[in-house]
């Protein structure tokens, strides 16, 4: 590998060695030379990006490209690569045809970006390259029902679930809809086969005894770790909140004050703050500081030790979402209440308009904290799946629940079946 400052009489001094070599620019850095084993050389750009990948991009042969223009080209697509962009990826884009599939995928996301989170941007082109990958440059025009019909048949039988092809397609004909298509051949191919894109109803949520077993496994891991990622502390956190998965793992520590925790990047784009309350105080009091995340986790450590208890117990991470709705939903508040707990968008002009400021908020939000989370503890001490009623411990007094209040110790563990125990501490 050659190191120099590229002017024109290095292009002029290349020569076939019979092995590739590159030469890569002194001042410029990432700008290069690519030379083959037979002396054809190219431009080219390359940078380290998130994930530690290197990518790297042809320019354009040096005998049809100035060094100026190569130069141009590399500071613009460096300054691309620097943002996190996979330039190889666009590229794709940019090259196909100009009514192709991706080029109205990227029209779509680009125009409609303000208003999607991170998350749903990404989760629209993961699922649009897992299922139409090989479409991606054909005419919007040549995608017909039955290539719609006969790629949806496919997917079932690659044994991938009627919601996830559901979403896909539903992807798909929203893309579609913003193409100058007089029909949407998703619609068409639904409409004549007699399907639905609609999935079907998820209503599963943990059951008391499941929210118990969570706490008692809580209090082992907290008890046992030695600033270890803690999955129960996280599952916790994820059931006394209602937040999605994707938000607390993007949870600063500098979005946590004395009194309140602020998620941002939400899925409607507003910011939603809850108040640091009872339990949720308790979890972040213990929780270490060892970097700017709250958790620590990424989505590859969190699902390698989240998939093995979701698996065990049942659930999934948005199943912790619903447990959030319907519990609160049990323990005495309405529909609205819990939409304004979970961030749900607003629908009413007094909503929209009027409510939708903090100070109020967080003043119903503690009131919503205290009763919820007293009702979790009136299970964890096994008074069972019922309303907990309102002289029971903190609900008379209106202050905030702690696990250090309940004093939980002297309850549900010195219970536990001593192979329950003795397979718990293993995992931690």
């Amino acid at each position: 590998m050659n190191t120099t400052a590229i002017t024109q009489r290095t292009i002029n001094s290349i020569e076939a060695t019979g092995s590739p070599y590159f030469i890569r620019d002194g001042n410029l850095r990432g700008f290069g030379i690519k030379v083959t084993g037979r002396g054809k050389a190219s431009f080219i750009v390359e940078k380290r990006v998130r994930g530690g990948r290197v990518v790297r991009q042809k320019l354009g042969d040096v005998d049809l490209l100035s060094l100026r223009e190569a130069k141009e080209a590399a500071t613009t697509t460096l300054l691309r690569l620097s943002k996190g962009e996979d330039v190889n990826k666009t590229r794709a884009i940019e090259d196909s045809p100009n009514d192709s599939l991706a080029k109205h995928l990227s029209r779509y996301i680009e125009t409609k970006h303000d208003k999607l989170a991170e998350g749903t941007v990404a989760g629209y082109r993961n699922i649009m390259k897992a299922f139409f990958s090989d479409w991606m440059n054909t005419p919007v025009n040549a995608i017909s029902q039955s290539l719609i019909i006969d790629k949806r048949n496919q997917l079932l039988k690659e044994g991938k679930s009627s919601n996830y092809v559901s979403r896909g397609f539903r992807t798909l004909k929203a893309v579609l809809n913003t193409s100058d298509l007089p029909i949407n051949p998703v619609n068409q191919a639904m409409k004549k086969w007699g399907l639905s894109l609609q999935s079907s109803n998820r209503s599963h949520y943990l059951s008391q005894e499941t929210i118990v077993e969570i706490f008692a496994r809580y209090e082992l891991e907290n008890l046992f770790r030695d600033k270890a990622l803690g999955v129960y502390t996280f599952i916790v956190f994820l059931l006394l909140t209602g937040c999605r998965k994707s938000e607390a793992i993007d949870l600063l520590w500098s979005d946590v004050s004395e009194t309140t925790i602020r998620f941002r990047d939400t899925k409607n784009k507003k910011d939603h703050v809850v108040p640091l309350w009872g339990m949720l105080k308790d979890i972040l009091n213990t929780q270490p500081r060892i970097n700017e995340r709250v958790f620590g986790f990424t989505q590859y450590t969190l699902r390698t030790r989240f998939e093995p208890v979701g698996k065990e117990l049942g659930f999934t991470a948005h199943d912790l979402r619903r447990t959030f709705a319907e519990h609160s939903n049990f323990a005495g508040f309405d529909s609205n209440m819990i939409g304004m707990a979970l961030n749900h968008t607003p629908t009413g002009v007094t909503q929209k308009n009027y409510l939708s400021g903090e100070l109020a908020k967080l003043t119903l939000m503690e009131n919503f904290y205290s009763r919820y989370q007293t009702q979790l503890i009136y299970y964890y001490l096994r008074y069972g799946q019922r309303k907990a009623p309102d002289n029971f411990k903190g609900l008379e007094t209106g202050k905030p629940i702690s696990w250090k209040y309940i004093e939980l110790w002297g309850g549900y563990l010195e219970d536990m079946n001593p192979k329950m125990f003795e397979d718990l501490m293993d995992g931690m």
